[in-house]
């Protein structure tokens, strides 16, 4: 997982993690209101099963007191109910005697009543119910049975009735108040608990989630930090394929941007851009630094860099990166390499770094060709839509890459002594230590950017007889010596054999009078003589050492 999508993800679950903790604040706050609530609710129903049972036991007490005392005033029970009715009023509780209920009677209550009457009526014992009443308010309902006994028998009440049966009842009603109303400070000083609690703890999630990112932030850091001494190395390897890869990254970033691309992806895609040529520092300096086109058998080998590319990121906080790079070669239409990957089976970033690849590679001066327009470019990724590349990322990309400034100074060229010697094998005449024919190919390759290119064309005449007279270590000696000399004398010009006995002594936007006297002192001795003729590159339009072949065989 990559660390800006970890980034992502922690960014995420801290939000999360404060939604739940502040579901859980409300959830835990409601659960004990409503326990709270419910003990308020079984308080009040302890209260009046109380009164109902002490009311009941009196007025059994009263018919015995009858009963013992039968000169005592008839209406004592009736007193008694009375006054139990006024003492648990003062308790907030309505307590009422009541006689046998009829059905007419059961049917004029609220249905809860009702039911719990009959549950009494039936079972012959104590029963409760919570009752809604006006106004939201709610109330505990209890109900005891006045069972007959053999004193009440005796007072000939209920002459129709047996031992057992049930003659009457205690009511009792009481208002359940809320928890806030009941007890508003301790109702206040919960909730301001609740929220400091709850504020605690988002202040411990954020502070987890800012270490977090500054750990992310430091390994982003140290990720940033490796890919570019990665380019760096590959800088210090081939400066052209550093500068591409800085362009491609740059071309590739401005698509994905247009196409709409997350962040996320566009920052992979930047990554896996400036590194998508990594595995060219496992492919030899013959071939990486060769100034021409690659021979067949060469071009296979420098294919292989995508797979070296891949494996050497396919370890670590590159891994991410690795498919990516392994597929920016395959083409569209499936004729592409490593592994001839067709339309959207290749990876969408590596099919951007495809087109990006593309257009830098037209656009800029290689050893073995000039830069083309940014025009030819353009009109090369349409040509090439569904073929090499995918139409909808060509689309995309022609608009975008039509407003890049072109750098038109990139080119593939020694740009210090350590590259010069590097370049040597391909650059300089190993016998004589002057250039060679390749180096003229690359200076070609910037033929319009100079003002003026002319030379000295010089051929040593009669080598091969001075050869076959004197052998051919006195042959080598004879070109080391002419060589050195023309260095010597002519510094600011670059030296160029080629063909074997020719040299040029070639001016880059200056002009310089060729010596001819110091080559009869040199040639003093020698049974060889050099003939010079001059040329100018730009007035006959000598672009590539084709033509200067031509024009050298066709003047001899």
């Amino acid at each position: 997982m990559s660390l800006s999508i970890r980034y992502h993800y922690f960014k995420q679950i801290a939000i999360i993690m404060a939604i739940l903790w502040t579901l859980a604040n409300i959830l835990f706050f409601t659960f004990q209101i409503k326990n709270e609530n419910k003990n308020i609710i079984n308080t009040r129903i302890l209260q009046t099963q109380t009164a109902t049972k002490e009311a009941a036991h009196l007025l059994d007490w009263s018919f015995n007191q009858k009963i013992k005392y039968p000169n005592a005033q008839s209406n004592l029970s009736y007193s008694l109910s009375y006054l139990l009715e006024k003492i648990n009023k003062n308790k907030n509780i309505d307590l009422s005697v009541n006689s046998f209920f009829y059905k007419d009677e059961l049917e004029a209550m609220t249905q809860r009543r009702a039911k719990t009457i009959k549950k009494m009526q039936q079972t012959k014992q104590e029963h409760h119910s919570v009752i809604s009443g006006k106004h939201n308010s709610t109330y505990v309902y209890t109900i005891t049975p006045l069972l007959a006994t053999k004193s009440c028998l005796l007072c000939h009440i209920h002459d129709d009735a047996k031992e057992g049966d049930v003659i009457g009842s205690v009511e009792a009603k009481m208002l359940v108040p809320s928890f806030k109303d009941l007890n508003q400070k301790r109702y206040y000083n919960l909730i301001l608990i609740y929220i400091m609690t709850w504020i605690v703890g988002l202040i411990v999630i954020y502070w987890i989630n800012h270490n977090s990112k500054k750990y992310l932030n430091a390994k982003m850091k140290d990720y940033e930090e490796n890919i570019y001494l990665l380019t760096d190395m590959m800088e210090r390897r081939d400066t052209y394929t550093a500068g591409h890869s800085r362009r491609v990254a740059h071309y590739a970033t401005e698509i994905a941007k247009v196409m709409n691309l997350s962040k996320e992806n566009v920052a992979l895609l930047f990554r896996a851009s400036m590194l998508h040529d990594l595995g060219k520092i496992e492919i030899p300096d013959a071939i990486l630094l060769k100034p021409d086109r690659l021979s067949t058998a060469e071009y296979e080998l420098i294919k292989t860099h995508a797979l070296f590319s891949a494996e050497l990121l396919s370890h670590g906080p590159f891994k991410e990166l690795s498919t990516i790079v392994l597929h920016h070669h395959e083409r569209f239409d499936g004729q592409g390499y490593p592994h001839g990957l067709k339309g959207k089976h290749i990876p969408l970033l590596s099919q951007i770094i495809a087109v990006a690849d593309a257009f830098d590679a037209i656009t800029t001066n290689r050893a073995y060709k000039s830069a083309r327009s940014k025009r030819d470019a353009l009109k090369i990724l349409e040509q090439e839509k569904g073929k090499q590349f995918n139409p909808d990322i060509v689309d995309a990309a022609l608009p975008v890459l039509e407003t890049i400034k072109i750098d038109t100074l990139t080119r593939q060229l020694p740009e210090n002594k350590l590259d010069e010697m590097r370049f040597c094998y391909y650059l300089k005449d190993q016998l004589t230590g002057c250039y060679n024919i390749n180096h003229l190919k690359v200076l070609l390759t910037k033929f319009t950017e100079y003002q003026s290119l002319n030379a000295y064309h010089l051929t040593l005449k009669n080598l091969t007889a001075y050869n076959k007279r004197y052998g051919w270590k006195k042959g080598d000696r004879l070109l080391k010596d002419l060589a050195a000399l023309l260095m010597q004398h002519y510094p600011t010009s670059t030296i160029i054999r080629f063909f074997g006995d020719h040299f040029l002594i070639v001016n880059i936007d200056q002009n310089t009078i060729l010596d001819t006297t110091l080559f009869d002192t040199f040639l003093n001795g020698y049974d060889v003589e050099i003939t010079s003729n001059y040329i100018d590159f730009l007035k006959d339009n000598i672009n590539n050492t084709d033509k200067l072949e031509n024009m050298i065989f066709n003047q001899s």
